[in-house]
């Protein structure tokens, strides 16, 4: 196979195209927020961003929701140093990213002699697909712009290295930062085996440089050395795994090439008509490739088949293999759905495969015709190019708030407990009754319709959604001022938490708002004992040092008067949890001079204690 380093100006000028297209289409993200209730609290706000030799070292030993992704860490803690928890560049970064992937992935497919134009377009489509969205607009993914990034680069520069003869320090280093940012990164290491069979078309290891051999040593330790780091997935039963392997192995070459399924959310996976036309879809697009090959397979062409196709097709199935997989996360079928490394993988191999085609077929003399045909398939491609733009556009405003985001979760037939939950978060964070009661009421109808969904009942977890939705409903009411409707289900929930029974979701803070709730609502009728009692459960089932502890120190200050103490621990709150806006509305009440109703200290004897008794 014939390679070539040539890039002329015409190749810089597509480049730059390709670049100003994808940059304007993702520039509306750069005014999007953070999203504390989709992950970015856990990679942002965790108290261990400021830049210091404690931090750094801290990343070297600790991981992030059970992933050990050092590279991805640093590099959030440098954006976090230079600007502070400022969206707009955490967005540019990830943007950046994911434009110096599309640039490296322009240039592999031009090493590999595919034509400016077909490279052009090729990178377009890879650069602009909806399946984009997730990797470019979520901070917290920015291990997947990085880690696709460092391989596709790593990848140009083995090969350079190896057309010259030379051990490629640069590859080397960005495969190890690549497996850093993210496990799947490993994969760079078969690629370099598959360019080395390109060129030698060799199948004897004796013909190979060895120093080649440095390359899956290093990137294997690396590897075991971050698995060992993270901590351990729970899987499914085989029974259950096997229908998600097979609807993930047609789902990501489909929607590689079609706008299909770009839900940003991870859907509970169960047989149904779409998923019979993505296998039917997958195995026909399979077919036609094969067909494409017959001139190559008749011809007996064993530099095709045994250097070109079959080493092509290890790469795509070893890239796939860590994201085929079912993993229990959250109640959902979590499947790494926005790992964009297959979608370049099969584009290249496309590309390769078209090359191959052209080259098979003789040449035809310049013609009217074909000069006809050539603006039919760029009229094709361009027509491509806008449905992908469109898909993109039309779906980029769901993560704009995470409100948005969770709500588009829930556009499928079989809505998912994390994007409810996720909508129950938003509610608490921003002190909205009526976001929580919408949540409230889509768990409760779920509780109530879970039957009628095709999936096994160890997923179904219909008593946790209701009882959950129970409890956001009766803080939404009490909130909206209904205390006759809300205080019932509250302490009803109450009841159930004392007698032992928790199968509730362990949403974050829900607990304490739960029992916060509760007690203003006792407030609200003047019975001070009880709505004391109340909160020193809300405080008593907060972790402690976190930002809904400090605020409820802060509510208790507050309420005895003691706004000293009060201020501080609504400012700690803050600084941990500046999404949440329920320290900065107390901030604002001290700072006017409205302290609002101040809860008397409580004797625990006596008549007081004997009213919180009854109560």
């Amino acid at each position: 196979m014939t390679t070539t380093d040539k890039i002329t100006a015409a190749d810089y000028r597509l480049l730059g195209l390709v670049l100003l297209i994808t940059g304007l289409m993702f520039a509306p993200a750069l005014g999007f927020p953070f999203l504390p209730e989709w992950d970015d609290r856990c990679t942002i706000f965790n108290g261990h961003m400021a830049w210091s030799w404690v931090n750094a070292r801290y990343w070297l030993t600790h991981n992030v929701q059970g992933l050990f992704t050092p590279a991805q860490m640093y590099s959030l803690m440098l954006d976090y140093g230079l600007v502070g928890p400022r969206p707009f560049w955490f967005h540019l970064h990830n943007l950046l990213l994911h434009l110096a992937a599309v640039a490296g992935f322009f240039l592999l497919l031009r090493h590999f002699r595919i034509g400016s134009v077909m490279a052009f377009w090729i990178s377009l489509f890879f650069a602009v697909g909806p399946q984009r969205i997730e990797s470019v607009v979520w901070i917290t993914e920015r291990k997947d712009v990085l880690y696709v990034g460092c391989v596709l680069w790593a990848i140009w520069f083995f090969c350079r290295g190896w057309d010259r003869q030379r051990f490629s320090f640069m590859a080397t280093a960005l495969m190890l930062v690549a497996i850093a940012a993210k496990l799947p990164g490993i994969m760079a290491v078969p690629a370099f085996l598959a360019y080395a069979l390109y060129r030698e078309k060799s199948w004897k290891p004796r013909h190979y440089r060895g120093w080649l051999w440095l390359y899956p040593l290093l990137g294997g330790g690396m590897f075991f050395w971050i698995w060992s780091q993270c901590s351990p997935a729970v899987g499914d039963p085989w029974s259950r795994q096997v229908p998600v392997i097979l609807h993930n192995l047609a789902w990501y070459p489909v929607t590689t090439l079609l706008p299909w399924d770009v839900n940003p959310f991870h859907p509970n996976v169960y047989v149904t008509a779409g998923t019979v036309i993505l296998i039917g879809l997958t195995c026909a697009g399979a077919l036609l490739l094969l067909l494409l090959s017959l001139p190559q397979v008749r011809r007996r062409d064993w530099d095709f088949i045994g250097f070109r196709l079959l080493p092509l097709l290890a790469v795509y199935v070893a890239v796939l293999l860590p994201v085929i997989k079912l993993t229990r996360f959250n109640e959902a079928d979590y499947c790494d759905r926005y790992n964009y490394l297959p979608a370049a993988v099969l584009w290249l191999m496309l590309g390769l495969w078209y090359q191959t085609w052209r080259q098979s077929r003789p040449n035809a003399p310049a013609s009217r015709d074909n000069q006809e045909r050539q603006v039919f398939y760029y009229g094709l491609a361009g027509g491509y190019a806008l449905l992908l733009l469109a898909f993109t556009w039309l779906h980029l405003p769901d993560w704009s708030d995470a409100a948005a985001l969770f709500r588009a979760g829930l556009r499928v037939p079989l809505p998912t407990h994390r994007a409810m939950l996720g909508l129950a978060a938003v509610g608490m964070n921003r002190d909205n009754p009526e976001i929580m009661l919408e949540a409230g009421e889509r768990l409760r109808r779920y509780a109530r319709n879970h039957a009628a969904y095709p999936l096994p009942e160890y997923l179904k977890f219909a008593v946790e959604a209701d009882n959950t939705g129970i409890a956001l409903c009766g803080m939404a009411r009490v909130k909206q001022g209904d205390r006759r409707g809300g205080m019932p289900l509250l302490l009803r929930i109450d009841r159930q938490l004392r007698s032992g029974d928790f199968r509730i979701y362990c949403l974050r803070n829900l607990f304490g708002n739960l029992y916060l709730t509760i007690s203003d609502g006792y407030l609200a009728v003047n019975k001070p004992a009880v709505a004391a009692r109340a909160l020193a459960d809300a405080i008593a089932q907060t972790p402690v040092d976190t930002a809904g502890y400090h605020f409820l120190l802060g509510v208790k200050a507050f309420r005895c008067g003691d706004l000293p103490a009060a201020t501080q621990s609504f400012r700690l709150a803050a600084a941990m949890a500046p999404y949440d806006v329920r320290p900065n509305r107390y901030l604002a009440r001290i700072a006017t001079g409205k302290p609002g109703p101040v809860t008397p200290r409580i004797n625990r004897s006596g008549a007081d204690k004997a009213a919180a008794n009854r109560e």
